[in-house]
């Protein structure tokens, strides 16, 4: 799982070559500065062509007429910092930055900053001061892991306390399902099963649960060995009502939808409607945790409100060796 989830946030890293895509996109937010509105525009228009050709030297001081020490524009100063970044002006690129964050730039772009300011301390060989910037920005929502796992910069410190509670909030911070409250609560169903009816040896299906989305949620493919149909469902816990809910779909067209999910007494409970020649009659669907290598998956319905209840089917996983 963790394999996956890191390789993932690499994937997803945005890197500085995604900088100048990414930043693109964003609307050119005009301040108002000492300088009148025509001369504005003129610096601003003149710094972004520069900065959109990567002619950093040029762009520099067109931004600086442009901001004068007066904006409030985050953006702008981010752009200014690249700028200075590019061109190997890192004291410059550095205040800049710090003076960007400032004024509250989005996550996205706040996150870039704090990666591009990393990169500066490791150009300058400075790793106590990046790692003490590195606690600061995982207090603040940093959560480019991918920067962390793949720099040298960072190995001398992989081993002390203190850094790995750092490293543990960017990771907290990149997939908060990994340490939030309840979204393990289903983790024993994760695995490669072969499925039983439960009390004998017959073999009736194969099933394999993988956890995906920075584990927050559950992905379920069961394939029947006694008949010719599949199913998929996806598991999650819903921070709204803080209850796991499922939705199972199967190859014979129909779908149904688990809701109220708890796990308490060794097993996870949910409940469900079962559609019947159009009428819907409530039911159980319960997992059993008997153990590492073990979980019993339990469904029944009444039909008659809640007097009795008959059992729809009664399966033990047992962990494929």
């Amino acid at each position: 799982m963790n394999s996956r989830i890191l390789l993932n946030a690499k994937r997803l890293f945005i890197t500085s070559s995604f900088l100048l895509i990414s930043i693109a996109s964003f609307s050119k937010i005009k301040v108002k500065t000492d300088t009148s509105r025509t001369e504005y525009d003129k610096n601003l228009a003149l710094a972004d062509t520069f900065y959109f050709k990567g002619e950093w030297e040029k762009a520099i001081p067109y931004y600086k007429k442009a901001l004068k020490d007066t904006s409030t524009n985050a953006l702008l100063w981010q752009r200014l910092a690249y700028a200075n970044y590019m061109a190997e002006k890192l004291d410059d690129a550095l205040s800049y930055y710090k003076k960007s964050l400032i004024y509250k730039p989005t996550p996205v772009l706040t996150n870039i900053i704090f990666t591009n300011i990393l990169n500066i301390y490791e150009k300058q060989n400075k790793p106590n001061d990046a790692v003490a910037f590195l606690k600061d920005a995982a207090d603040k929502g940093f959560n480019n892991l991918a920067l962390i796992d793949t720099t040298k910069f960072f190995k001398p410190f992989t081993n002390d306390n203190a850094f790995k509670e750092v490293y543990h909030k960017v990771l907290g911070n990149a997939y908060p399902c990994l340490i939030q409250p309840h979204f393990s609560d289903f983790n024993y169903w994760v695995g490669e099963w072969d499925a039983y009816v439960t009390g004998t040896n017959n073999l009736v299906g194969k099933s394999v649960i993988t956890k995906e989305d920075g584990a927050c949620s559950i992905h379920e493919f069961f394939k029947s060995l006694v008949s010719p149909q599949s199913g998929n469902s996806i598991s999650y816990y819903n921070t709204r009502n803080q209850k796991w809910e499922q939705l199972y779909v199967g190859s014979g067209g129909g779908n149904t939808f688990y809701t109220d999910g708890e796990y308490k007494d060794g097993k996870m409970h949910f409940t469900y409607n079962l559609n019947y020649n159009g009428t819907l009659y409530p039911g159980n669907f319960i997992f059993y945790n008997n153990g590492p290598n073990e979980v019993r998956q339990y469904q029944d319905y009444t039909l008659d409100g809640g007097k009795t209840f008959q059992v729809g089917y009664d399966f033990t996983y047992k962990r494929t060796k």
